[in-house]
């Protein structure tokens, strides 16, 4: 099991956003995508995670406060993480075949905690 810590997502992210300029936007998915890149590589893997045909991919929100906000609206918003993540593993998302969305407790500044497991055959 590989878990990534990450920060809470700029609220940019959101698909909901349309007030953010289209370039300031793609500045500020780089700049998320870059984030998960170095806390993914920041972190030690065994070998055997490269050999997983399927992964499931389990995101604990954690916000930073007691606000209700859409799951599947902040799921989107960590698209760059993902790619992210991914790119420091230099592997392809497409082997994410199920993915679990669930909030966790309040966090000051908020927080998205990312494990991926292998997905064994049914």
């Amino acid at each position: 099991m590989i878990t990534i810590t990450l920060p809470w997502p700029p609220s940019e992210l959101n698909k909901n956003d349309t007030n953010t300029h289209r370039m300031a936007k793609a500045r500020i998915i780089k700049e998320a995508r870059e984030v998960a890149y170095y806390e993914t590589l920041s972190h030690r893997f065994g070998d055997d995670w490269y050999l997983w045909e399927k992964i499931n991919a389990t995101y604990t929100f954690h916000p930073p406060d007691r606000r209700r906000r859409d799951l599947m609206n902040w799921l989107g918003a960590c698209a760059a993480f993902q790619d992210g993540m991914f790119d420091a593993l230099d592997a392809d998302d497409y082997r994410i075949k199920r993915t679990v969305l669930e909030w966790g407790e309040v966090e000051p500044d908020g927080k998205v905690v990312v494990r991926l497991e292998e997905l064994k055959n049914d």
